[in-house]
């Protein structure tokens, strides 16, 4: 995490949003997140045109940004306007591709609240808290069920996750479903250092290749004050 000394202007995008809004073609505006399928399909409908985007999760904690604006954020949306500015200073604010932030989940506040309507979030939904969100994102990009995720969550014990990850991985390869076999040990590879599935370094992060997730956090402080900024980079 780059580090500042005191609260600086939030930074203006250097390319505004589209006057109208736009989606990536399949998905739709809304809530975000892993719900509302029907409403999403209805949405659709009547949008004329579409823009390509790149869907990342990236992995915060307020004690670092705290740290480069010398104050705690009192409520939900003081750590909002932290979350966005911070996440921006992380990746930067490149004029192509466009970065949007769609949404941001709070550990503390265990709340999460969708930003941005003109791009669909993949991950945070409004009106979710903290385990729901991250059931979520575990879901979709590592393929581990709303059991296991509900029981890893209540300790954040990463061995009766890998032990369970084993045994489906195992079962994948007999079947051979490889490409869950894959999201299984993709969802796996920086959980030492991260301490939950599906968060890869976030030296790792580009713009480009596929939807994922990435910790950038400077190290991992443990549960309590975390947070989840989802970004999209507009590729036009």
């Amino acid at each position: 995490m780059k580090s500042f000394s005191k609260k600086p202007a939030k930074p203006a995008l250097q390319n505004p949003r589209p006057t109208e809004p736009y989606v990536r073609t399949g998905r739709s505006r809304g809530s975000g997140g892993c719900g509302n399928r029907a409403a999403s399909q209805k949405q659709q409908k009547g949008n004329l045109m579409s823009e390509h985007y790149i869907n990342k999760s990236i992995l915060l904690d307020e004690a670092e940004l705290a740290a480069g604006f010398a104050c705690e954020p009192e409520d939900f949306d003081a750590l909002v306007d932290m979350a966005e500015y911070g996440v921006r200073v992380e990746l930067g604010d490149s004029e192509y591709p466009r970065l949007e932030v769609l949404g941001v989940c709070s550990e503390r506040f265990d709340r999460a609240d969708i930003q941005n309507q003109d791009y669909r979030a993949e991950w945070v939904e409004t009106g979710k808290g903290w385990n729901k969100t991250l059931s979520c994102l575990f879901r979709k990009l590592g393929g581990i069920n709303e059991d296991l995720s509900a029981r890893f969550l209540r300790s954040e014990d990463t061995g009766v996750l890998v032990s369970s990850i084993i045994e489906d991985l195992k079962r994948d390869v007999e079947q051979q479903d490889f490409f869950n076999a894959r999201r299984r040990i993709s969802s796996l590879e920086n959980l030492k250092d991260a301490g939950l599935p599906c968060f890869r370094s976030g030296g790792g992060l580009t713009s480009g290749g596929g939807d994922d997730a990435h910790d950038c956090r400077g190290r991992n402080r443990g549960p309590g004050k975390r947070i989840i900024v989802e970004v999209a980079y507009v590729w036009g």
